[in-house]
């Protein structure tokens, strides 16, 4: 796999016989390796980075990436489990709260959050209610540059069973749900939840 091999090629990208100025990546995409890997990709290449990817974040993930990457501006939260018992609020209060710490302005201006509901019941408002901490976390000042957050919802093609319950569709209503919690956010307009059978 190529997350074996990630250390020594980052190792690699800073010698001077490497043919590639990796230092000029755009857009990084992480998924599948460890925080230590990953964080050292981030490091290296950070500088330039106007995209980063993060993908299943961890709560071991959570080193502050944005302390590498002045020139972030979008970023995309990708892959991320919700199901009645585990909704990923905390890892992003985390994650956000790492650069609570620093005293300029949150550079991200695009924020993408892809959710995958595994719900019985997903139309219960508790299983949406904590997303209104995001929503007071986005209205701080530090966060004034954020022009869209937009919210994937993932409904997947095939039955998805849970003990042998099915896992309820992702519906209109439900998207309505997050909508209600998320008042700051839709009022601003800068705000999309949306439905989808693929995502990343």
């Amino acid at each position: 796999m190529l997350s074996r091999h990630i250390h020594p090629l980052t190792i690699w990208f800073q010698k001077e016989s490497c043919p590639f100025e990796v230092r000029n990546l755009q857009v990084l995409r992480l998924s599948g390796l460890e925080f230590s890997q990953m964080i050292d990709l981030v490091q290296y290449v950070g500088e330039n980075l106007s995209e980063l990817q993060i993908m299943s974040l961890q709560l071991g993930d959570l080193n502050n990436y944005f302390e590498y990457t002045p020139n972030l501006r979008i970023l995309h939260l990708g892959n991320l489990w919700q199901t009645d018992s585990y909704i990923p609020v905390p890892i992003i209060q985390a994650l956000f709260g790492r650069f609570n710490n620093q005293d300029s302005k949150f550079p991200i201006r695009h924020l993408t959050i892809v959710l995958r509901p595994q719900h019985i019941e997903p139309s219960e408002t508790r299983h949406w209610d904590q997303w209104a901490a995001i929503d007071v976390l986005l209205q701080k000042p530090k966060f004034a540059r954020l022009e869209t957050v937009h919210f994937q919802l993932f409904q997947p093609l095939k039955t998805i069973k849970i003990g042998g319950r099915s896992v309820g569709p992702i519906t209109s209503d439900i998207l309505e749900l997050l909508r209600k919690n998320l008042p700051c956010l839709q009022k601003s307009g800068k705000l999309t939840v949306e439905m989808v059978n693929n995502v990343s």
